[in-house]
């Protein structure tokens, strides 16, 4: 699965731009470059059952070279990864806690907890909008239900909503409550 390695880059890139004191160690520095270009340039020509791209639009096309891994052999060690980027982050930055990172891996992973949730965040994130509310029709026939999504505009409202997540299994939350 690509979503693995897609919360992999992410939670790189979230390293990138919060850690400024943990990125000035050589070995983070190294270790989230290396992971990143692995990740791009395996998910970026990964395909689903149909034949679609995975995540293409968050990535950009890389060649892949000789020595990376194949895409389930990167996948199966991308714990680990995030294990032992969470250790050497921790070691180059006293202030932030290995907990506090496993929390933010955790709210990326809840994030993109499905395919359709990760198309969906990427859909959002590249056109710097946020969903406002989402509504639910239920009907007799489900062919009939839909989801409404409501965006967010800055110029009709004031207070912008917090980030939207849906849950891995929606359909059985709305039927089960």
């Amino acid at each position: 699965s690509a979503r693995g390695i897609y919360c992999l880059i992410l939670f790189c890139r979230k390293i990138r731009t919060s850690c400024s004191r943990a990125m000035e160690d050589a070995r983070v520095m190294e270790m989230i470059s290396k992971y990143e270009d692995e990740c791009r340039s395996l998910v970026s020509v990964a395909t689903d059952s149909h034949g679609n791209d995975i995540y293409v639009a968050a990535t950009s096309p890389k060649v892949v070279a000789s020595s990376s891994p194949s895409l389930h052999g990167l996948h199966s060690t991308v714990s680990q990864r995030v294990s032992s980027l969470m250790t050497a982050i921790a070691r180059a930055d006293h202030n932030i806690r290995r907990d506090q990172l496993q929390r933010e891996y955790d709210r990326i992973k809840s994030l993109n907890s499905t395919y359709a949730n990760a198309l969906l965040q990427i859909f959002l994130d590249s056109h710097e909008c946020s969903i406002k509310d989402v509504y639910f029709k239920g009907s007799h026939a489900p062919k009939y239900e839909r989801l409404t999504i409501y965006l967010y505009d800055p110029h009709l409202d004031e207070i912008k909503p917090q980030r939207f997540t849906f849950l891995p299994c929606l359909r059985r939350v709305i039927d089960d409550g």
